[in-house]
């Protein structure tokens, strides 16, 4: 039995992914699995290292802000809330 630790994006802890099936194991100590994990730790086994995350260039960009495209177009305020009512938003 093996285990990877996982790191949220922020570099928090999420818990460890069972090798074997992939499993996600969340940090709870009611949970059975985080239990074994537990246990495998006090027997001296040692989780491989998280993954390093996703480079900055490969994640996706957010959708721009509607309202922050249309001002930058040159509409007025009333002019953006019409355009975003038209698009059904």
């Amino acid at each position: 039995m093996s285990y990877t630790k996982m790191i949220r994006p922020n570099g928090e802890s999420a818990g460890v992914r069972r090798d074997a099936d992939r499993a996600c194991i969340p940090e709870d100590p009611r949970n059975s699995d985080w239990r074994a994990y537990q246990e495998w730790l006090a027997a001296g086994n040692v989780p491989a290292p998280a993954p390093p995350p996703a480079p900055a260039a490969a994640r996706p960009k957010p959708p721009p802000d509607a309202h922050a495209v249309l001002a930058s177009l040159g509409l007025t305020p009333e002019q953006i809330e019409t355009a975003i009512k038209r698009a059904g938003g």
